[in-house]
């Protein structure tokens, strides 16, 4: 009956409790091993903690802060606690279309290299989504002013150059300079005049 018991109690829900606890021990001690080696990490290489801080960080949107000559475009973003960061570039720069969207405040669309927040890559600029209809249409009108060219002769040499054709014309009026070396003139009425010699001079000429 003795022996018989003691293999019972063997068997016990209490063993089963002693063991769990014995595998939650062995499970606390893992996990603090981890920690420790993950503290060492850190120490080794601070560059990991800006990681395992910010291994969530994708595409974000931010903002333009400066872009001094000779220098990296500086951003900002939110939960960027470190000050304007200087940002490489996916996409051209143009200083013009930089120095708006600075001014304006427009957004700036940022990736990040490896997850970290202290290297920005500028992939895009944020466009706005209306227009104005008044300035469109000042626009138009200014460049069909543009379409109205004017020039005045100084008396210095003029040469305008083409790689086919150039024409002149003016309703129903046209000169044709053409690269083969013809030149064709075009009216419905024509006159040259001279003080001087008024000489027409060919290989031959011919009158109609």
């Amino acid at each position: 009956m003795s022996e018989s018991a003691n293999h019972e109690g063997e068997g016990s829900p209490a063993g089963e409790t002693a063991k769990t606890e014995t595998e939650e021990t062995e499970e606390t001690n893992l996990a603090e091993t981890k920690a420790g080696l993950l503290a060492e990490l850190l120490e080794l290489d601070p560059r990991a903690a800006v990681a395992v801080a910010d291994a969530r960080l994708g595409v974000r949107v931010g903002k333009l802060v400066e872009w001094a000559s000779g220098a990296a475009p500086t951003v900002e973003f939110e939960g960027n606690e470190r000050g304007p960061l200087p940002a490489r570039a996916t996409i051209p720069l143009d200083p013009t279309l930089v120095a708006e969207a600075i001014q304006d405040q427009r957004g700036v669309v940022l990736t990040f290299e490896d997850g970290r927040p202290d290297a920005p890559i500028i992939t895009g600029l944020l466009q706005p989504l209306t227009h104005d209809v008044d300035g469109e249409a000042e626009a138009e009108a200014e460049d069909e002013a543009d379409t109205q060219l004017e020039a005045r002769i100084d008396g210095r040499r003029v040469e305008l150059e083409a790689a086919d054709e150039i024409v002149l014309r003016c309703g129903k009026a046209s000169i044709v300079l053409r690269r083969n070396g013809r030149v064709v003139i075009r009216g419905t009425y024509v006159e040259t005049r001279s003080r001087g010699v008024n000489r027409v001079k060919g290989g031959s000429v011919e009158i109609n």
